[in-house]
């Protein structure tokens, strides 16, 4: 999922549908199965997240880096953590009795992304274990990975493993650079906005140090300084703009864009 070509802009006003056809609500009417809250010295975490403005829970600190990367990728339209699986048969059963499922006959995905492809508007389900960098799998541990495989690929949807080390740390902290200058805002109402901030940016001389770059466009075009860095951030989640991860965001530093 993080190795898709990013040259790619995600389509203007894709509708998600309030549910999937398993009952699961997409977008801010979703909650994860399972919370993170645990003593103040876990890595665990809640935050708001990019496109829709609802509470995220990060079970680890190595989903909070694979959540924020998502949140700026392009291709995904939605993110749900702690995805619930139900089994068919289990749900048939207490249906009949008139009872509740109960929450053993859920097996829980780590994350499930919504994405498009070039050339289609069509939903695509995508389910993300995210392990350790150290994990080494027991049998029982390759007996949950092959249960959750099976039960994706039995509704058309990919799972792939994915360790938390395949997010750099230089990466999160650009993402999380990028993230504070909008986790308080609507990011979907600005994609024209964006699009053209891009454009324009693209255009400009990349000479001095981001703050300057971006201070100057914003001069340039008659907006805030603080609005010219919510702009670059919502145009890097929609493909607008790509940033060099190898390369330090930091508003004292060059900017570096993959052009």
């Amino acid at each position: 999922m993080l190795n898709l070509e990013r040259r790619f802009v995600t389509p203007k006003d894709i509708l998600l549908p309030a549910t999937d056809k398993y009952g699961w609500p997409h977008g801010r009417g979703y909650d994860a199965l399972l919370e993170a809250r645990q003593p103040s010295w876990s890595t665990r975490t809640t935050f708001r997240g990019m496109k829709f403005r609802r509470r995220y829970e990060a079970l680890s600190g190595n989903e909070q880096r694979i959540l924020f990367s998502l949140g700026f990728n392009p291709y995904v339209i939605d993110v749900r953590d702690q995805y619930g699986i139900y089994d068919i048969a289990a749900l048939h059963r207490v249906l009949a009795r008139d009872e509740r499922l109960l929450r053993t006959d859920l097996m829980t995905i780590d994350v499930l992304v919504t994405y498009v492809l070039p050339g289609s508007l069509v939903l695509r389900h995508h389910g993300i274990s995210i392990k350790a960098e150290n994990y080494v799998p027991d049998q029982a541990e390759l007996d949950r990975e092959l249960r959750e495989q099976q039960a994706l690929a039995a509704r058309g949807w990919t799972w792939e493993l994915m360790h938390g080390d395949a997010i750099g740390g230089r990466e999160f902290a650009n993402n999380f650079v990028m993230y504070r200058a909008v986790r308080d805002q609507d990011v979907s109402i600005n994609y024209d906005d964006a699009r053209r901030f891009a454009k324009a940016l693209l255009k400009s001389s990349a000479r001095g140090t981001m703050g300057s770059v971006l201070g100057r466009l914003s001069r340039r075009v008659g907006i805030s300084d603080g609005a010219a860095h919510q702009l670059f951030a919502i145009a890097v989640s929609y493909g607008f703009l790509t940033i060099d991860h190898s390369k330090e965001l930091r508003v004292d530093l060059p900017l570096y864009l993959i052009r």
